[in-house]
């Protein structure tokens, strides 16, 4: 059943033991936790990384969404295990389709992924290259030479079946599944949630129950990633296992300076933890690295809808809730911001009122029925004309063959008929069929407000849409057709609380 649109999004993060719900609401560039739901996940619900019973988990989900109140019919999930692949990697530069291909081997190569159908995706970071040495020597010649380009790259993957397993999940569920997520990277994503970029390196670790994600950040950029697997609490205990994390931080440093001398290494650490017992391994790094650490404050990203909690109840929100928090934000943020494993998929918002909108629909409806009546009869006239034509040639030939008198007359009151369909035929496109083919390729949330024809054929049409990627796809398809298409500055406004973006595309009525 269709589900009303709603400018507000779920996360849903699912582990072996709990389900985490968090609803975030956008007003005015603003994000508020409004809803959050705890739920318990019944024994052996995740069997070897899988949900056994997808339907089941869907009717907790669902029964909790109605007893809470929660609004939203958009949602992002992630389960979350330490069976993830996050990585990053410098390769020099190369075209998509080439990086695509290194991309897969390197992923294909990590025992997690070996033998199994995996979505693979990555995003890249191309800094910019540095103008390096000029000779010492005065009999030399100097010599500037660059750098080679290269790419830093980020790339994680998800196992098919597990992606397949969350889709029937969200099929029982009735929802807009928006994305399936990695926590991590949503953990990521919240952490660097608008903030400040700056031009020092940072570092950002991320601290769950069975793994350590370590992230080098360059202005919201990752130039490393790491994550170290093991169960936190053990590791805490057992003092030999705490000194090889401190030594693996320490030759990550090591590593980080080797690839990235262009770069100074970090001086500050951001750290967000679901365990307090992590306290002392994060001071000893503090002590061994020469860094200062602070701890992450979920106010840093959004805002909480109960302005009556305490501080201690925020610090307990941000322990358990991060996670989902940072899967909803997948919702808001712009297309290909962050790694994505799966196509976004967003509902339209609606641009007009039900009532006003249904009044277009009938309008427009007529109109259609107008132009495909008018595309008939023009179809229908042009046989009628090509009847004619040969109606002509067969007269002619009939001329041809009979006595010499008047022919000369004849043949040459025929030909200017013929002249006359052809240049009727020639005519590939008319009005009614430019509007048909306009029609075919227009997004549904693009409307016009001005469209001008001219003389010359120049057209030139205003217009607004929700979405700027359905601008570049209308452009896109005109480019094809017609002859200088273009497109002029995208204006981004506000009409009743929604984006509109505005624009202006010119190109002259002439086929490719």
């Amino acid at each position: 059943m269709a589900k009303d649109f709603t400018q507000n999004v779920i996360g849903i993060e699912i582990n072996e033991e709990y389900i985490f719900l968090s609803q975030i609401n956008e007003q005015n560039k603003n994000y508020i936790l409004t809803k959050h739901k705890q739920i318990n996940m019944p024994p052996r619900a995740i069997i070897e990384g899988l949900i056994a019973d997808p339907d089941h988990i869907a009717d907790q989900i669902s029964t909790a969404i109605q007893e809470n109140e929660f609004n939203a019919t958009n949602i992002v999930i992630a389960l979350n295990n330490n069976n993830f692949l996050k990585k990053t990697t410098s390769l020099p530069h190369l075209t998509i389709p080439e990086t695509q291909v290194k991309i897969e081997t390197l992923a294909l190569q990590s025992p997690l992924l070996q033998n199994k159908d995996s979505q693979i995706s990555f995003q890249k970071f191309s800094p910019s290259t540095k103008k390096t040495k000029e000779s010492n020597n005065e009999n030399e010649e100097k010599e500037d030479t660059k750098e080679k380009a290269r790419d830093i790259i980020m790339y994680a993957a998800l196992q098919t079946e597990l992606i397949d397993n969350i889709e029937d999940l969200a099929k029982s569920l009735d929802m807009n599944l928006v994305s399936i997520d990695l926590t991590p990277l949503g953990t990521l994503r919240a952490l660097q949630w608008d903030t400040k970029q700056s031009n020092d390196t940072s570092l950002l670790i991320n601290v769950d129950y069975d793994y350590m994600d370590i992230n080098f950040i360059y202005k919201t950029h990752v130039l490393l990633s790491r994550t170290l697997r093991n169960n936190i609490s053990s590791i805490i205990e057992e003092e030999l296992h705490l000194e090889s994390y401190l030594s693996t931080m320490k030759h990550l440093f090591l590593e980080f300076s080797d690839i990235y001398p262009e770069f100074s290494p970090p001086t500050h650490c951001v750290v967000y933890t679901r365990t307090i017992e992590v306290s002392s391994l994060i001071n000893q790094l503090s002590k061994e690295l020469n860094i200062t650490i602070s701890e992450y404050k979920l106010t840093n990203t959004i805002s909480i809808e109960n302005n009556d909690l305490t501080d201690e109840q925020k610090n307990q929100l941000t322990k358990l809730y991060l996670p989902s928090i940072g899967l909803a934000l997948k919702y808001y943020e712009p297309v290909n911001k962050t790694l994505s494993l799966t196509k976004i998929k967003k509902q339209l918002a609606p641009i007009f009122k039900k009532e006003i909108l249904i009044k277009n629909l009938v309008f427009a409806t007529t109109i259609i029925g107008i132009i495909l009546a008018s595309n008939i009869y023009i179809k229908t006239k042009i046989n009628s004309i090509q009847n004619k034509l040969t109606l002509t040639q067969n007269q002619i030939n009939v001329i041809q063959k009979g006595n010499k008198t008047g022919q000369r007359k004849q043949l040459g009151s025929l030909r200017k008929t013929i002249d006359f369909y052809e240049s009727i035929r020639s005519q590939k496109d008319s009005k009614y069929l430019f509007f048909y083919n306009i029609i075919s390729f227009l997004p549904n949330d693009i409307t016009f407000s001005a469209l001008n024809f001219n003389e010359s054929k120049k057209i030139s049409i205003q217009g607004e849409a929700y979405l700027k990627d359905s601008i570049y796809n209308f452009y896109s398809s005109l480019d094809k057709r017609y002859k200088h298409v273009k497109l002029s500055k995208i204006k981004t406004t506000k009409k009743n609380k929604n984006t509109i973006n505005q624009f202006t595309i010119q190109f002259e009525w002439i086929r490719k």
